[in-house]
């Protein structure tokens, strides 16, 4: 439980693309989760924006967590400068938002969709393709919709998903195997030599036949 937490203008600014009634039970989510950790039960475009504000909210409260148990103790200012709790907290929070946008800069990704916008790294594409049943259309759709958003929207894949939660996308079927595999010992030479010949009568027998 907590106080207090930081909201972002990022925040703000995905949420005003939703209409009034998806805004209200989302701004109330992010409350509920952030102040008190109760998981949200949104659906539609409500969740799929509140997946994409989560991580940085979790990052936080685990920053919040480290403090209360100690954590590392400040450094003293250098040549007499003083530094504030908000100026330090600020500046871990930056930090740690250009260590993430480096991590994810150094993926390779492709563009798929109907309006080539959707942006999947070769393994994302795979696990999608592994996951679901006619990803190609799950992913026009996720297209499609990045098409009115506003905002850019950083994590397509977990997009992707959220998608396909939502709305119930069949998945792949996984085979199992009915029982182990027993591969049998190979014919002695003299015995593969015998079963050649047998072969070669039978079939000169049917030729001489025809």
């Amino acid at each position: 439980m907590r106080d207090s937490f930081i909201f972002y203008r990022s925040f703000y600014e995905s949420i005003s693309e939703l209409d009034e009634a998806d805004k209200i039970a989302l701004y109330g989510a992010i409350c509920a989760y952030a102040l008190d950790n109760i998981e949200p039960t949104l659906k539609g475009p409500a969740k799929a924006v509140f997946m994409l504000i989560r991580p940085q909210i979790d990052a936080n409260t685990r920053k919040y967590e480290n403090g209360c148990k100690g954590g590392r103790p400040p450094k003293k200012p250098k040549n007499n400068q003083t530094e504030t709790k908000a100026e330090r907290n600020d500046n871990d929070n930056d930090n740690e938002n250009d260590n993430d946008n480096e991590n994810d800069s150094a993926i390779s990704r492709s563009a798929f969709g109907q309006f080539n916008n959707v942006l999947l790294s070769d393994d994302e594409m795979r696990e999608l393709t592994e996951r679901y049943e006619r990803v190609g259309a799950l992913i026009n759709k996720v297209s499609k919709w990045l098409t009115g958003a506003k905002n850019p929207v950083p994590d397509h894949f977990e997009l992707c998903e959220t998608f396909a939660n939502n709305e119930n996308w069949p998945r792949r079927r996984r085979i199992e195997p009915s029982g182990p595999i027993i591969v049998t010992d190979p014919l002695p030479p003299d015995e593969q030599d015998r079963k050649v010949a047998e072969m070669r009568e039978r079939l000169g027998a049917a030729i001489k036949s025809v």
